[in-house]
């Protein structure tokens, strides 16, 4: 079981760039909105992959034909539909406070690209990784259906609730050891803690290793 998880890419990729992300924060070099914005983008990536991933789907899964569901290419484009809707309220929000003349609000240009283009390297490998497991495994359109929000709803609610608290009060807390790493590092990590879980458990590497990419591309 560890074995195929620690052997995995993207289990340590995803570990490095938030322990980045966090480092950066800590020693003041990257403002908390880039972060911010970087784990929307992250978002938006992880649900064109599974958008993707629905429309490479060739077969149902049993499940899918015990509820009569629709043809996972339908379910694919209502799936666009409903992400899209939620992270496009989410955009009017971000946006909103970008241009807004609240202080801390800034984005390092520099350092959301770095990010960013390491993401969807990422996002990239890890999909031809699950589009040939699911040509294997035939898994059920609506179970990928609904792994993305498993993936992103503790992501933003993280970060969400730890740049609320950044906001305020300066970041105070009655614990003095939180002082070391501030209010939101304490959510950088809790996010970093679920996004590689629920990446474990949405994957299941736990059961098999994951499709070496990289490896057959060379």
């Amino acid at each position: 079981m560890y074995k195929n998880i620690f052997s995995d890419p993207e289990f340590w990729f995803l570990i490095t760039i938030n322990c980045i992300l966090a480092y950066l924060y800590k020693v003041g070099q990257i403002a908390v909105f880039t972060i911010v914005w970087i784990y929307y983008v992250q978002s938006l990536l992880i649900g064109v992959q599974y958008f993707v991933r629905l429309l490479s789907l060739k077969n149902t899964g049993v499940a899918d034909v015990k509820i009569n569901a629709s043809s996972p290419r339908k379910m694919a484009f209502f799936f666009l539909l409903h992400y899209g809707f939620f992270h496009f309220v989410y955009f009017i929000f971000l946006a909103a406070m970008t241009f807004s003349d609240t202080p801390n609000i800034q984005v390092d240009v520099q350092y959301f690209l770095f990010a960013v283009s390491g993401f969807a390297v990422n996002t990239i490998f890890s999909l031809i990784s699950q589009v040939r497991q699911d040509r294997v495994e035939h898994p059920s359109a609506g179970l990928i259906f609904f792994i993305p929000y498993l993936r992103i709803i503790p992501m933003h609610l993280f970060i969400i609730l730890g740049f609320g608290q950044e906001l305020s009060a300066a970041g105070e807390t009655p614990f003095p050891f939180l002082h070391l790493i501030g209010s939101f590092g304490i959510f950088l990590i809790l996010k970093t803690i679920s996004d590689v879980l629920l990446y474990v458990v949405t994957n299941k590497t736990w059961k098999r290793e994951r499709s070496r990419v990289i490896g057959e591309l060379l």
